[in-house]
């Protein structure tokens, strides 16, 4: 009779063993074909003086890259050769918000140190930035406000540009991922504005639509 018992525990174990890498096999393949997505990072609040309800989804990083502070980047923005900083980190992040109704996006680039590599022109006569969507069409958008630069503590540079956009503009950002982006940025002389073209990585090119997708979900009025 024990032995009896303890044949049938060891098949028991055998066929909680088999469904336990069943489970584990499934879950590999979920993971590799279904990239995981970010949470929502919602922040929903009413002004304490206008009684405006804003809602914000992000900021989700959308393009990071270091870069090597050459011989020509540190003479085009007028740094020492012989300065401490060799490199330096370039993000761009991406968040929407809605308030009262209006619609908004921003873009909100960060670089470390380096106070005037690659600022969003302030007083830009042609201010946009361009996207080329994943159906390769061509979305251009117009900041409605340009933030100047801001050097924090922790020695990171933050500029955001602000754009409020409608219906059918954000229906595209959303339904139709980025592939590449074309920004505009100031010389640190401030007299030359130029173009600046960046591919959108396949990891990251779900985070504009997942940012708006947050606040639709949301299904407000």
């Amino acid at each position: 009779m024990k032995k009896q018992k303890n044949i049938f525990s060891a098949a028991a174990l055998i066929v909680i063993a088999s469904f336990l890498w069943a489970c584990a096999q499934q879950k590999e393949i979920t993971n590799t074909n279904e990239p995981e997505l970010p949470k929502c990072e919602i922040s929903d609040k009413i002004d304490e003086f206008t009684k405006i309800r804003g809602v914000a989804s992000g900021p989700y990083l959308i393009f990071s890259e270091k870069i090597d502070l050459t011989r020509s980047i540190l003479k085009e923005f007028n740094y020492q050769e012989n300065s401490d900083i060799k490199s330096t980190q370039l993000d761009y992040s991406f968040y929407a918000r809605w308030q009262d109704g209006r619609k908004v996006i921003g873009l909100v680039k960060h670089v470390w140190q380096v106070q005037h590599y690659l600022n969003f022109p302030e007083n830009d006569p042609d201010p946009k930035i361009m996207f080329i969507l994943s159906d390769d069409s061509v979305l251009t958008i117009i900041p409605s406000t340009i933030e100047p630069p801001k050097l924090s503590k922790n020695g990171w540079v933050t500029q955001r540009e602000i754009f409020d956009i409608d219906n059918a503009t954000w229906s595209k950002l959303r339904d139709f991922p980025p592939q590449k982006m074309r920004i505009r940025y100031l010389s640190s002389d401030y007299s030359l504005i130029y173009n600046k073209d960046i591919t959108i990585e396949e990891k990251y090119r779900g985070q504009i639509p997942f940012a708006l997708k947050c606040i639709d979900d949301m299904n407000l009025p």
